[in-house]
């Protein structure tokens, strides 16, 4: 496998992209389908990869590369939402490479999200970690959406909190309906008795504590989230759903009943099967096989009729 450069300008990925739905889009008024947004998210949102990029010697390029390659891009197990790009720059000595990781789309004017020396222990674990792991796992598995707890380091107000969000979602839980299919085709297959029951709402949550090496850079990208949360001392917590994306952060007393319900029926309302940029969140750099939930996927087999003519 070999990294490729490619530039292509955002505005034309964009233009196109755009053109290419509304030209696909009806004219008449849209109704939402009955395929709930976290598990169309799941299905069709491919997520978006971060920029990786490091600047060093032509003597070094060799070897950074193929680390590169070998950690966000191998050839076998999970691959990381990333492109790697290596930019050489011989005003840096041998062994002495530099970089960078920037969200995706992230304007060049503004700083990159991490930034430091480059080593290969270094970029595995700013890919890697044991609640990103979990993470994927879940959203894999039976998780409607995972709820990321960042701790404040203030015990009483970390605990507190912590019981309150457990509590507001194990209602929640139980109380949201997932939507019904208004194709009177898809309600009678739904009335059949062999028709398996519609997925439980399950809402985990993973602790990320203050003080856990191993989650330093998970802990720093949510706050990079958005623009002002690593000034904020109180615990939050982030949803996330589909193939990692972090809806928004909710902070303090914001983790109350109105605010998570809102959060809870977006995620598991009707999705619009609107593009993925029209909807709100951002994707976490993670590492995962995203479309192994196809290959469980149950599928009817049809006998097609006889050819003719």
């Amino acid at each position: 496998m070999q990294i490729r450069f490619v530039t292509i300008p955002l505005f034309s990925v964009l233009s196109f992209c755009l053109f290419g739905v509304c030209f696909l889009l009806p004219t008449g008024p849209a109704r939402a389908c009955s395929t709930p947004v976290f598990r169309y998210a799941l299905e069709n949102w491919p997520a978006d990869a971060y920029d990786v990029l490091v600047r060093g010697n032509r003597a070094d390029q060799e070897r950074i590369k193929a680390e590169m390659e070998a950690i966000l891009l191998p050839d076998e197990g999970a691959p990381v939402n990333a492109y790697p790009r290596y930019l050489v720059d011989e005003t840096i000595a041998p062994g002495a490479a530099r970089m960078e990781i920037r969200f995706p789309y992230h304007p060049k004017k503004l700083p990159p999200v991490w930034e430091g020396p480059y080593s290969k222990a270094t970029l595995q674990r700013l890919c890697d970690s044991p609640v990103r792991e979990k993470l994927t796992k879940a959203l894999l598995g039976d998780a409607t959406a995972v709820f990321l707890f960042l701790e404040s380091g203030k015990q009483a107000a970390d605990q507190e909190a912590r019981q309150r969000l457990r509590s507001l979602l194990d209602k929640l839980e139980k109380m949201i309906e997932l939507p019904v299919s208004e194709d009177p085709l898809a309600m009678q297959d739904e009335e059949k008795e062999d028709t398996p029951a519609p997925p439980a709402i399950h809402f985990p949550i993973l602790d990320i504590r203050r003080d856990d090496t191993h989650e330093a850079f998970l802990r720093h990208l949510l706050l990079a989230t958005e623009n002002d949360l690593a000034t904020l001392d109180e615990p939050m917590t982030f949803p996330v759903f589909g193939r990692g994306r972090a809806l928004y952060a909710i902070v303090g007393r914001g983790i109350n009943q109105d605010v998570l319900t809102e959060a809870c029926l977006f995620i598991t309302g009707a999705c619009s099967c609107q593009v993925k940029a029209q909807n709100p969140g951002v994707d976490l750099l993670l590492r995962a096989s995203w479309d192994q939930i196809f290959e469980d996927m149950p599928y009817e087999e049809v006998e097609l009729p006889p050819l003719t003519g």
